[in-house]
């Protein structure tokens, strides 16, 4: 008997990065879907293997629900195929648990711990910190639970944020509670008085029936050695699988911002309408390809580069088949991306709808004079400037920000009630910025079908009556040989996951203050509520820990 070890770590991604050039280094791999879906196509198919070892590390994020979903449903697959599914983690929390409660064998470490203390969300505040900074902000948004800006302008969770954000948490854990429960053959109320425990002792997990057995890493090989069985190589993946007429799996992973893909360290991967529109043209010339399935990770951008990917993605549609797969996150600008396609499809805890527009503006003029730094403009006309960091917006110029706001709303509106056949008057209610699980989007005519990405392909073969499929995932980066070899280097691979991880969005520690002002004199009307957050804690360390950055101003002007 062969088995295959399988490694679940770092953080969860749909592909590789989309950005050409190098990878930047990461401390830590990224878990790669789409590696991992091929991996357990080519499982399935293999007579040798009758065993599988999953080990989850402590490293892999297990915040994005929706991924979690995704993984369990494929060891599932695995599992109805035949394969014996042994699950190894050195702690368990609900994510651990809620992956192993479809496993045949669940093995804990002796001194680790177990744990089902429920779920939470730490949120971040920053209005304090930019008053006591004398940094000005003011919010320009459509849709009352638009809630990007809320970490700058309060103190503490909206009332209407709290609403749509505990409900979300509600139903992660009603899914990852009723589905652990049901497939460890358990009364939910039994698993649900876990949480009551508070933290218990693997030996107690394995005693109350939530863990087979305890063993370390080194006994956990040494029983496979006992049974002599052999270790398969891992396999060389080649980012497609099966056989058959043509299926495209096109991956959009970032935010989305006007012109040519980059990185940013605001913001991290950003894939740009110019990059992404050649991609599906691409596609759209294939003859080999018969339909495509549009993949979707992405809390949303700018709102011209959303239409004009839209734009793109229609014109596909017109002579191939689009189906739409959400991954984690498909908000704002990613449910914008999601209507050019025929069907939608989504997890039962995707994050989507967050149909709104919010603009931030900020004013550093107060602040610069606490520096010593004064301003003067050179401009032809009064709001030639406009926007600008450096001043307070007239009226005038608010109010052509304030119809620029309405128009984009609506626009979101009309794009939506037009994709889903349905009268704008309908859809009003269901925008307003708020956020939805896929189960509700689904329940509310957001979303045609809860499902995953191979349920979306499956769906999309039937559609074209054809028998099998090959599957393949674009876009394909090409990278010199020099390239792989710098990225390759920045961390070390599995069969499921990457090989270089990408840097974490505001973790770059050369932040540059022209970037910093950049993101806020044009910031994106769609952007996701970690985009923010994310740029007020590195625009507060940068000013906090590097006041001499501000002498750049004027040159930068």
């Amino acid at each position: 008997m062969r088995y295959l070890e399988i490694r679940l770590a770092g953080s969860f991604r749909d592909t590789g990065p989309l950005v050409p050039g190098l990878a930047p280094p990461s401390s830590q791999d990224s878990f790669r879907y789409d590696q991992f879906l091929e991996t357990v196509q080519r499982v399935i198919r293999s007579r040798k293997i009758q065993r599988v070892c999953i080990r989850c590390e402590s490293s892999f994020t297990k915040a994005g629900y929706a991924g979690l979903e995704a993984v369990r449903r494929e060891l599932e697959r695995m599992r109805n195929s035949g394969k014996e599914l042994e699950f190894y983690a050195m702690e368990y929390g609900p994510g651990e648990l809620f992956l192993a409660s479809v496993c045949d064998t669940r093995y804990i470490h002796p001194l680790g711990s177990f744990s089902l203390l429920g779920l939470s969300s730490e949120l971040l505040f920053f209005r304090k910190l930019l008053a006591e900074s004398k940094i000005g902000i003011e919010v320009f948004r459509r849709g009352r639970y638009k809630s990007a800006a809320d970490s700058l302008k309060h103190d503490r969770v909206d009332p209407l944020s709290k609403e749509q954000y505990d409900e979300l948490q509600r139903q992660r854990w009603e899914t990852i509670s009723m589905r652990s429960a049901e497939a460890l053959r358990k009364p939910l109320k039994r698993l649900e008085s876990a949480a009551e425990y508070g933290i218990i002792s693997a030996r107690a997990a394995v005693e109350k029936g939530f863990c087979t057995a305890l063993t370390t890493p080194p006994e956990w090989q040494a029983k496979r050695r006992a049974r002599k069985e052999k270790k398969a190589k891992p396999f060389r993946l080649k980012g497609r699988y099966g056989r058959g007429k043509h299926i495209a799996v096109l991956c959009f992973e970032g935010a989305i911002v006007d012109g040519r893909s980059r990185r940013l360290p605001l913001m991290g991967q950003a894939v740009g309408d110019e990059n992404f529109t050649s991609y599906i043209e691409k596609l759209r010339k294939n003859r080999r390809v018969v339909g495509v399935v549009l993949r979707i990770n992405s809390g949303g951008g700018s709102a011209t580069a959303s239409e004009n990917i839209y734009q793109a993605l229609q014109q596909l549609a017109m002579e191939k088949p689009l189906y739409a797969s959400m991954g984690t996150v498909a908000a704002s600008g990613g449910y914008w991306l999601s209507l050019a396609a025929r069907r939608s499809f989504a997890e039962s805890l995707s994050v989507t709808g967050s149909i709104g527009v919010i603009r931030v503006l900020v004013n550093l003029h107060d602040m610069l004079r606490r520096f010593g730094i004064s301003v003067s403009t050179l401009r032809t006309h009064p709001s030639a400037d406009f926007p600008s960091s450096l001043r307070k917006p007239n009226s005038d110029e608010r109010r052509m920000l304030e119809e620029e706001m309405d128009r984009i709303y609506q626009a979101f509106i009309e794009r939506t009630a037009e994709a889903r056949k349905r009268p704008p008057a309908e859809i009003a209610p269901l925008a307003e910025g708020r956020v939805w699980s896929g189960h509700d989007a689904v329940r509310l005519g957001l979303v045609d079908e809860i499902g995953g990405l191979p349920d979306a392909i499956e769906d999309l073969r039937r559609s074209l009556g054809i028998p099998k499929a090959r599957v393949a995932f674009y876009p394909r980066i090409r990278r010199t040989m020099l390239q792989r070899l710098l990225s390759n280097g920045a961390g070390s691979g599995s069969a499921a996951s990457g090989s270089a991880g990408l840097a974490v969005p505001g973790a770059a520690t050369d932040t540059g203050w022209a970037e910093i002002k950049s993101f806020f004199t044009h910031p994106m009307p769609l952007e996701p509520d970690e985009l923010m957050q994310t740029a007020v804690r590195v625009l507060g360390s940068h000013l906090l820990n590097n006041p001499a950055a501000f002498n750049v101003v004027n040159q930068d002007r």
